[in-house]
């Protein structure tokens, strides 16, 4: 979450972008303004790219560009799966180190899976107690059929620290 995203913003120029359009989070979760933003861009041809990027408070290397809202008729997989979003992380890497985009879970919806199309690479994020390995074969199999990015790592989350001890199973 913000932490991840804050850490890599101390050294390089980096955008994040909220690519979860049914159930935006990541203008909450940086303490950025909600609109305008992707959904906004992609669907509202006056609206100019600058419009729709917004630094995070605190942070000067970190610029969050938040999921907005669709103003068309389309829905969220039809936006992602548009050209106009690959055209849009390319306009962005002119001008940053890094693109981060949130999105939404792989499963659910075929949302997340466009995003990984023209993404350069996959970070897979997991909760410790709700992840089933099960799920998880399964969205790797859904990214590599689709011809997806390559899958960078995972990030574990909702672990639980055990009691810090010596002795037998301490270690």
């Amino acid at each position: 979450g913000t932490t991840e995203y804050s850490a890599l913003a101390d050294r390089r120029n980096v955008v994040v972008i909220g690519g979860d359009l049914r159930r935006p989070t990541l203008s909450a979760l940086l303490g950025a303004a909600e609109a305008p933003g992707l959904g906004d861009y992609l669907s509202d041809p006056q609206l100019g790219l600058q419009e729709c990027l917004h630094r995070v408070e605190g942070r000067a290397n970190l610029v969050a560009m938040p999921a907005g809202r669709i103003r068309d008729r389309r829905g969220p997989a039809e936006v992602l799966r548009s050209a106009e979003v690959a055209a849009v992380i390319e306009r962005l890497r002119e001008h940053c180190d890094h693109i981060l985009v949130d999105g939404p879970p792989l499963l659910p919806v075929v949302d997340a899976l466009e995003l990984a199309k023209v993404s350069d690479a996959v970070v897979i994020s997991l909760y410790a107690s709700r992840s089933r390995r099960r799920a998880l074969d399964r969205a790797l199999r859904l990214l590599d059929d689709a011809g997806a990015a390559p899958v960078l790592g995972y990030v574990l989350s909702g672990v639980q620290r055990a009691e810090e001890r010596y002795g037998p199973g301490g270690y």
